[in-house]
């Protein structure tokens, strides 16, 4: 995605290593005795094996309270997570205890616990020495100096100034920056994610769907007006209306601020952007307190297109709102001198709920449908997404150019009326991760992890082939072990193309449902094997698109998407047994039709000498 060919991994000018001076390569002559009769060892446990032939395993993430099995220093150098001041400390946690190394600005951010590679003795006025399991020692580096203070679990160490993070987590940019991503990278956002986190957008985009479908469809959004652009409109209504409470938010505002409850025409800004929503008089109360709900949607994979994978947490907090009735917000309800924290997950008390505490109140105590409620729900989710779709896949098509380098995190707030009728309040392309809790870890730390686990990291492939021959000895991988741009490559042959443009040209789900898979290209393996490796690792996150009755959702496109229908096809014919989906799938793997790409030569999706002569 968004990266130009000449800075993929495959020649030794592009070959970076974690030293301003020259890479090391790994000799035959260079590994103990020790390790060279260690022919046969099993699977690394940091490691995890994908469903098919001919794939390289994914990293496997830990948890943020877990260490997972060290990997070998030579390969840990190569595994460098580029951390910011936006990057939360669960996150940090998870990262460094899946075996990368953590870098920001230019250092390498070390936790305090895990200095087993440093030598006692050294100082931050002295140049740091490491020597690696495979016998080699880097060259020294410069020392830093004058840089503030990490938290106190962290501590720096100086590193190159080269580009060469495999990862990162930070706040979303510009779409034109998405360009600048290296292959081996990937960012915790797409571009575009604006049409449904802005909250102008957001309206504009429900509104649209809203006039073309009905607000049966499309009516779980409060009426909004976009200021100035709508002030004369807005102003009409409110003579009309002059007793109804409004909320006025910053179109881009985050955790909270800037929103206020208003009912004088007379406090509203002029002349600043603004979106003023009507207020939810009547919401669904519990111990006479309204309340919303945070739901955390994982996007994985290509160019915002649902036809991918949509998942949702299911597991998340609710937020339960004391004295500051109006705004049910957490980063505004926390400043509560009444606010209480809940410590048990299961537990139906203070301010934080878990929703599997809350289900359980709401079945037992209000005898409440959860079923059809979760149903309403998971509507309201999929709907909101695909109403950005398209201009969000537009800015995909432009900005990103394989299928490996983005995956997303939202956190969509909900409101329920006093019908239970579900309302969407806003979408955060950065939802907040902030863990001040054990509740907020317990439900936190497993969402990072599962997230990170489905998105699918892989080695990076910029190491000799020594190095690769040994690693894959220690760490008992018989294939493949790094990274291979054909499987996320955009490139489609005339077939592949051929194809594609008949099936969106149809109409009817009857004439699709069963011959799309009847003769599956090599482009349709490669979205399936993916997307079943991403299933494997759903955790606590619940699929609910594609499934077999999303479908349905079709019609909301602005035009037909091929890979909705495939996934389609494949949840209609192999959901209630993917084992022989997975079969048919392995079967082609094993022929290696998966890696048949066009225009790449077959040689630079492998492992490649990309060293620089000492």
């Amino acid at each position: 995605m968004a990266i130009n060919s000449e800075h993929g991994g495959s020649s030794a000018k592009n070959c970076f290593f974690p030293w301003e001076v020259r890479p090391y390569r790994i000799l035959d002559t260079e590994c103990s005795g020790a390790q060279k009769q260690k022919q046969n060892v099993e699977y690394h446990s940091a490691l995890r094996r994908s469903l098919f032939s001919h794939m390289p395993p994914y990293i496997r993430f830990s948890s943020h309270d877990i260490k997972g099995e060290s990997f070998p220093v030579c390969l840990k150098w190569l595994l460098k997570w580029k951390i910011s001041s936006t990057t939360p400390i669960v996150v940090r946690r998870t990262i460094q205890n899946s075996g990368f190394k953590l870098e920001r600005s230019g250092f390498i951010v070390q936790h305090t616990t895990d200095l087993s590679d440093i030598s006692s003795n050294q100082s931050n006025q002295n140049p740091i020495s490491l020597q690696n399991h495979c016998g080699v020692t880097p060259p020294v580096v410069d020392t830093y100096c004058g840089v503030a203070s990490p938290p106190n679990e962290f501590m720096m160490l100086p590193r190159s100034k080269s580009n060469d993070w495999v990862g990162t987590w930070d706040k979303q940019m510009k779409s034109l920056c998405f360009k600048t991503l290296w292959e081996q990278q990937k960012l915790n956002h797409f571009p575009g994610t604006f049409q449904i986190g802005h909250k102008d957008r957001l309206w504009k985009n429900l509104q649209r769907l809203m006039l073309k479908y009905g607000k049966e469809h499309f009516g779980f959004i409060p009426t909004s007006y976009i200021l100035p652009q709508e002030v004369r409109i807005l102003r009409r209504v409110w003579e009309k209306n002059d007793q109804y409470k409004w909320i006025i938010k910053p179109p881009a505002s985050v955790r909270g601020s800037g929103i206020r409850v208003i009912s004088k025409w007379s406090q509203i800004p002029r002349n600043i952007p603004l979106v003023v929503q009507r207020y939810i008089d009547n919401p669904y109360l519990i111990n006479g307190t309204k309340f919303d709900l945070r739901l955390y949607q994982g996007r994985i994979g290509e160019r915002f297109r649902p036809g991918k994978i949509q998942i949702k947490y299911s597991s998340d907090l609710t937020t339960i709102s004391d004295r500051y009735m109006h705004l049910t917000n957490y980063s505004i309800n926390r400043l509560s001198s009444q606010y209480t924290e809940n410590e048990d997950a299961d537990a139906c008390q203070g301010h934080k709920w878990t929703l599997r505490s809350l289900w359980t109140y709401m079945e037992n105590e209000r005898k409440i449908d959860v079923k059809q409620l979760w149903k309403s729900l998971e509507d309201l989710v999929v709907k909101t997404v695909i109403s950005g779709e398209s201009p969000m896949s537009q800015m995909c098509s432009s900005n990103l150019s394989n299928r490996y380098n983005a995956y997303e995190l939202f956190g969509i707030d909900v409101l329920f009326d006093e019908y239970l009728k579900p309302w969407i309040l806003e979408v955060n392309i950065s939802p907040s991760l902030h863990s001040s809790s054990p509740l907020d870890l317990a439900v936190k730390g497993p969402l990072v992890k599962d997230l990170l686990n489905m998105a699918g990291y892989h080695i990076p492939n910029n190491m000799d082939h020594n190095t690769h021959y040994y690693l894959r000895k220690v760490l008992g991988v018989k294939s493949t072990l790094c990274y291979d741009k054909r499987l996320y490559t955009l490139n489609l042959s005339a077939k592949e193309k051929e194809k594609q443009e008949y099936y969106t040209n149809i109409e009817s789900r009857e004439e699709y449902i069963d011959s799309i898979l009847e003769d599956l290209l090599p482009d349709d393996i490669r979205h399936l094997i993916v997307y079943e490796d991403e299933l494997t690792q759903v955790g606590s996150f619940q699929k609910v698109f594609p499934t077999t009755s999303s479908f349905k959702y079709h019609k909301y496109f602005n035009s037909s998407r091929y890979y909705n229908m495939l996934l389609d096809a494949w949840e209609c014919k192999y959901s209630n047994n993917r084992g022989e989906g997975i079969t048919v799938l392995e079967k082609l793997c094993q022929l290696k039709i998966h890696l048949e790409v066009p225009d790449i030569d077959e040689e630079e999706g492998k492992v490649t000498h990309s060293i620089i002569k000492i």
